[in-house]
């Protein structure tokens, strides 16, 4: 829960830092402590789904939203987008925390 927490506040201050403009769909991993690595040792990976949209009851401000699941995935098991980009838990041994930012863009 403490890793995860703290890989939400890094992703979205590097949102912050990137600007809107600069948001993409990635995926990231990392070990236990939380350094990023692509080694086979993973422990969590961090998938940034980005989406387009306006506010809500209104077309006038267009809206960028990111979704971001933190997956704790000791076993490395294969994970694959839905076509709305999101991933879904495959199995009930893996932890999974999903947060939200959002930022109208102009």
């Amino acid at each position: 829960m403490t890793v995860t927490s703290r890989l939400a506040v890094e992703v979205q201050a590097e949102l912050q830092e990137a600007g809107v403009t600069n948001w993409s769909t990635n995926t990231t991993y990392f070990d236990a402590e939380g350094r990023v690595t692509d080694a086979p040792g993973r422990i969590y990976e961090v998938r940034r789904t980005v989406l387009d949209g306006s506010l809500p009851g209104t077309n006038a401000l267009p809206l960028k939203s990111v979704v971001v699941q933190i997956f704790k995935n000791p076993g490395g098991a294969a994970l694959s987008r839905g076509s709305n980009g999101l991933i879904s838990r495959p199995n009930n041994n893996m932890d999974e925390r999903t947060y939200l930012f959002h930022v109208a863009a102009q």
